[in-house]
């Protein structure tokens, strides 16, 4: 969606450019220096450019935002995660969700899908990177402080993760699985997770 967004604003912008800079250079044809300095002491010209600019750069800002929030929505029941980097592995906390207990996994994170989820995100002892480019999910980590990353999965299967910040000699050792699930599987597993020693 915010690609397609981007696309056409993009394109649109170069195609309007492009034909302003063509009308400009087929006025400019046989004018004299003259001419022009008349034409700018007249006014109004700089108005007329400026307020499509402007116009077009509000619309954009604000449909921005308005994607940006809607993006940011987790609903009423989120399933929150936290994960945490450590040199050079990644923790992820399940929290007491209803009757199950928490529980703790390394390098795997399981998400069901179509339900709205914030993970929660620290680094230990180095800035890291949490990147899962088919979630497009990117957060930079830096020790002592706290990132929420709200994300949907949209596809059952298993995906790959990894650290996008060079973080020391076993950056490549950084990587983990997402493994997005249907929700019924998903309870099963966290329940069969909860109720091991």
């Amino acid at each position: 969606m915010i690609w397609t967004v981007l696309l056409a604003a993009c394109g649109l912008t170069y195609v309007l450019v492009l034909g302003a800079l063509g009308w400009a250079l087929w006025r400019a044809r046989g004018r004299t220096p003259e001419g022009e300095a008349a034409g700018a002491a007249s006014g109004g010209g700089f108005a007329n450019r400026t307020g499509p600019i402007l116009a077009g750069l509000v619309v954009l800002t604000t449909a921005g935002v308005l994607v940006g929030r809607s993006l940011a929505e987790t609903g009423a029941d989120p399933l929150r995660i936290r994960v945490t980097a450590r040199p050079w592995w990644w923790q992820v906390d399940y929290p007491n969700q209803g009757r199950s207990r928490a529980f703790t996994t390394a390098n795997d994170l399981r998400l069901p899908v179509d339900r709205p989820t914030v993970i929660e995100l620290r680094a230990a002892g180095a800035v890291h990177s949490f990147w899962v480019p088919a979630l497009s999910a990117s957060a930079d980590l830096i020790p002592g402080r706290t990132r929420y990353l709200a994300v949907t999965p949209r596809r059952i299967g298993l995906f790959r993760g990894q650290c996008g910040e060079v973080c020391g000699l076993q950056h490549a050792s950084m990587a983990f699985e997402v493994h997005v699930e249907d929700p019924a599987r998903f309870e099963a597993w966290r329940r069969r997770m909860a109720a091991s020693p």
